[in-house]
């Protein structure tokens, strides 16, 4: 019986801990105070509370939790590093000395270990409190706004005076008072003090915040005199290597993020969603306010009750008058509020809801983080790093993403506070600096092993290309390990000629062929020594020689971070780049709902950098299913509460050529198959079905729901494949004999069935299904023709439920993706769709705009067309229809077509302008 309890007990907080790695705190808060009131003596659960607390933001209640937990067991590790974390967010420095060490003494299995190492040797830096080292820190009059914080914290440790300069005597006399030098900005302060002689035999620290790089002052400072040149961007850094060459070796040079005062910002509990937006800054081109105008002025044609406030001063008197008559021509003076500088920007921030940035140019966005803090769900224009730095799901790139980021009803300010707690807060910032201050020069640590894993079978062409782009890299340290499956061709020789050449090369070959990379793949993972391990086919190879060391930095960043993965530049057989993969930063429930919603077809690559513990302290095997292992084995990873960093450049080249795996038929389906079910048994409907309300239905209601939408989306996958639309990229497929087709897809045929027969009340799914039925006897109960293709549901029924959806705002983007489906699958004409759009209340030429975008999009440029046009005749102001079809025709060089539309657009941007100037030319 006692067992029996505590199995349950552990199954709970395992259910717990689950919750929170998929960040559903409020469902894990509900469970875990129901398991208190039954436990209240295990010292985990105050453990897990303590997490819960932290990513609320509620530190005093964190602390209080761990505290009644180490009651119960004074040698709890988690407890004892909790304590030392929140010690150390609240620079009691000496007190998370202590707790860390008492936890390190405690720390058995290898992560606590790692992870409680890794803290140890932060804190150690910061002691002993108080130094005799002089810092001065040198800034000019007016742009001191970003050291005030860091120069108070430094003063905990160092004798530290501000000097805010207005001439060189007082630079030379801040040099002269000092043991080390922190000069603010890479500007003409900075090239006065490095060309003073009294600088010499100094430490000297250069913080580079941006507008320095695009001007010609780091080609003045010098530089042989600086110990350290810290950038608050990695764009800006290559940006100064690009304009000013190697003026400065590249090892002294270094990222530091900027840090945001946490305790300065906060919100009330159960803050509510309002109509208020915040844009904060100084007003001028560079921040973009003409932009975030037009966008804006969209928006308020959805919702008039929008709100938006600046916060700013004007620095052009030229783009005042600018931004004063784009108001008044868009007759926005009523909704858009221009307020002064405010004392306690947190209490302004109280009536705010989003915070935007839509410049076109920044390193970080202070402002950003600072409402992220106090609640505020970011809204962020797409400039360069943007996505490395904030969350990618808050990224617009246009109009449309701009109004669905503010429109989307999911607001949640813990989880936008809590991102810049867990990655921009100014104790870790400080920490970075701290070390950087305190760091010998003659004892660089060594870099972290890393393992690349390649899988080889016959790729003699490519074999060369693929390990020399390893030979190149930047990063050295590495260990690069081969399996050759049983090769016919030349390469296993090739491989056995580097490894004779190169010592950090080993070869291994199958007795017989495996069929399958997946098998050696999880040799590689069994046998890396590298701290980290990439993986590889033999096709594959680096396209930035400093690709590693990128990867390795960005891992670098945060401790928890478990991989890094990146774009992909897509190459022909002959290695030209023909194409880019871009990906974003995901989150678990992205990665399960998109891969479902894609018929099995994973969205996270996995070429990119593992962190090898990750994998051996988990267990997790290399899934082997034909060619969904990676898929497969990204979803187990999630569930394993995988912690995964984007890096926004193409660093891997990835081929695609005849002997792809993903070519072939059999196998694919074969793999999606298994992905689909794999989701099915262990993701709750939530995630895969997210857009569906599941809490109002009953039990009965909801797995008919599930078993419905499981049906439906099995069928738009067979369809899919049966029809030849399958193909991941355009050419290279032969075509496929329509009775083995049909063979393949016998086992997604069951399937189909078997759920549909699940169905309990099937009323109002009846039309439906039978439909589908009939379309599967159809095809495997009469002799294939191209005619049994086109046996569909009725089109019209179909596309009336779907118009009535968008028309009561039921799963609007699902349903837009179904009619789209509808179009390029030739199940439905645009006179057929037009007709039904204007039987319904739905603003026809709005959802006509987003269908012939989306089209657009997936290079149907001709259906695209057709569909804008119609929206055009409906409505010719429609201003996003005028754009889309003017942008279409310039690219397309009808020149007379696109100044046609262009031209009548109310408000131009500058793009606009620019095409409109070119068509002139």
């Amino acid at each position: 019986m006692t067992e029996n309890l505590e199995m349950i007990n552990l199954q709970v907080k395992d259910n717990i801990l689950k919750l929170i790695n998929i960040e559903k705190f409020q469902e894990a808060q509900s469970l875990l105070n129901e398991y208190m009131k039954m436990v209240n003596n295990d010292a985990e659960v105050y453990s897990i509370q303590c997490v819960l607390h932290l990513k609320h933001g509620n530190i005093e209640a964190a602390q209080k939790a761990a505290e009644q937990g180490l009651e119960i067991n004074p040698q709890y590790f988690d407890l004892l590093y909790n304590l030392g974390y929140i010690a150390e967010m609240k620079s009691e420095i000496e007190a998370a000395y202590n707790f860390y060490t008492k936890a390190q003494k405690n720390a058995k299995a290898n992560q606590q270990i790692e992870i409680i190492q890794a803290a140890c040797e932060r804190i150690a830096v910061m002691m002993p409190l108080i130094s005799t080292d002089k810092l001065a820190i040198i800034c000019i009059k007016g742009l001191d706004s970003f050291i005030h914080d860091i120069s108070r914290e430094l003063s905990k440790r160092y004798v530290v005076k501000k000097y805010i300069i207005e001439n060189d005597q007082e630079i030379h006399a801040a040099i002269d008072w000092a043991d080390i030098i922190w000069l603010e900005w890479g500007n003409e302060s900075t090239i006065v003090a490095t060309q003073y002689p009294g600088i010499k035999n100094k430490k000297v620290f250069v913080r580079i915040h941006g507008y320095e790089v695009f001007t010609d002052m780091p080609a003045k400072i010098n530089w042989s005199v600086v110990n350290k040149l810290i950038f608050v961007a990695e764009h800006k850094r290559e940006v100064f290597f690009q304009r000013f060459g190697m003026s400065i070796s590249k090892e002294k040079t270094c990222v530091i993020r900027n840090g945001i005062d946490i305790d300065k910002f906060n919100f009330t509990k159960g803050k509510e969603k309002n109509k208020n937006i915040a844009c904060i800054g100084n007003i001028n081109y560079r921040k973009g306010i003409d932009l975030l105008l037009q966008f804006f002025y969209e928006l308020i044609q959805n919702d008039s009750e929008y709100r938006l406030f600046i916060r700013g001063d004007y620095q052009d008197l030229r783009y005042q008058m600018a931004i004063d008559t784009m108001l008044q021509e868009l007759q926005l003076q009523d909704k858009v509020i221009f307020v002064d500088r405010v004392d306690n920007l947190n209490n302004w921030l109280k009536n705010m809801s989003f915070i935007v940035s839509s410049s076109i140019e920044e390193s970080f966005h202070y402002s950003v983080g600072e409402g992220m803090l106090a609640g505020l769900k970011p809204v962020i224009f797409a400039w360069r790093e943007s996505r490395d730095i904030w969350p990618s799901e808050f990224i617009f790139k246009n109009s449309f993403e701009f109004r669905k980021i503010i429109l989307d009803n999911s607001y949640e300010p813990e989880c936008y506070r809590q991102f810049v707690i867990d990655h921009y807060s100014l104790t870790k910032q400080i920490h970075e600096i701290y070390e950087l201050l305190n760091a010998k020069e003659t004892c660089k640590k060594k870099n972290p092993l890393v393992t690349i894993g390649v899988t080889n079978y016959n790729a003699e062409r490519y074999i060369d290309e693929c390990i020399t782009s390893m030979l190149n890299q930047t990063y050295t340290n590495l260990e690069i390990i081969v399996v050759d499956d049983v090769s016919t061709d030349k390469s296993f020789k090739k491989l056995q000629k580097f490894a004779r050449k190169h010592k950090n090369i080993k070869v291994i070959q199958h007795s017989q062929n495996s069929g399958s990379p997946d098998l050696a793949r999880q040799e590689i993972i069994d046998s890396a020594k590298g701290q980290y391990f990439m993986l590889f086919d033999s096709d594959d190879f680096f396209a930035d020689n400093a690709a590693i060391e990128k990867l390795v930095r960005k891992a670098k960043e945060d401790v928890c971070i478990d991989y890094v993965y990146c774009d992909l530049s897509i190459v022909n057989e002959q290695s030209i780049k023909i194409n880019e993969w871009q990906f974003q930063q995901y989150n678990a429930e992205q990665i399960v709902l998109e891969t479902f919603r894609r018929g099995g077809s994973g969205i996270l690559t996995m070429k990119g950098l593992f962190k090898t513990k990750f994998f051996k302290d988990n267990n997790i095997p290399y899934l082997s299913n034909g060619t969904a292992g990676d898929t497969l084995t990204s979803l187990l990873c999630m569930q394993k509460g995988m912690k995964i960093k984007y890096l926004s450049e193409p660093l891997i080249a990835y081929r695609q050529h005849q002997n792809n795996f993903t070519f072939d038929m059999k196998k694919r389906i074969d793999s999606i198959v298994a992905v689909l079910e794999y989701i099915v048994a262990n993701f709750d409907e939530k995630v895969y079905f997210s857009d569906s309300s599941w809490d109002k239905y009953n039990k009965i209601n909801r797995e008919t729901n599930k078993y419905y939408l499981i049906t439906q989306l099995y069928y738009h996958v067979f369809k899919q494949y049966y029809e030849g639309n399958w193909k991941p990229w355009e050419d290279g497929n032969a075509p496929q004999e329509s009775e083995k087709i049909k063979e393949y897809l016998i086992p997604l045929r069951n399937l189909i069935m078997s759920y549909s027969q699940k169905i309990i009340n099937t009323d109002c799914y009846n039309q439906e299904l039978n439909a589908i039925r009939e379309y599967l006897t159809h095809i495997y109960n009469i002799a294939s023709s191209s005619a049994a293709i086109m046996t569909i549901c009725q089109e019209n029924t179909r596309l009336k439920f779907l118009l009535r959806r968008i028309e009561n705002c039921i799963d609007v983007d699902s349903s837009v993706q179904q009619i789209i489906e509808l179009l390029t699958h030739n199940a439905m004409s645009i006179s057929s769709l037009i007709l039904q759009t204007k039987q319904c209340t739905v603003s026809v030429d709005q959802v006509l705009n987003d269908i012939g975008a989306v089209l657009y999009n997936k290079n149907y440029v001709e259906d695209a067309i057709k569909v804008f046009r119609y929206a055009f005749n409906i409505n010719s102001e429609n201003q996003d229809v005028l754009m889309n079809l003017g942008i279409i025709y310039f690219m397309l060089g009808d020149k007379v077509k696109a100044k046609e539309h262009l031209t009548k657009l109310k408000y131009k941007t500058d793009n606009i302008i620019q095409i409109l100037q070119q068509i002139e030319v």
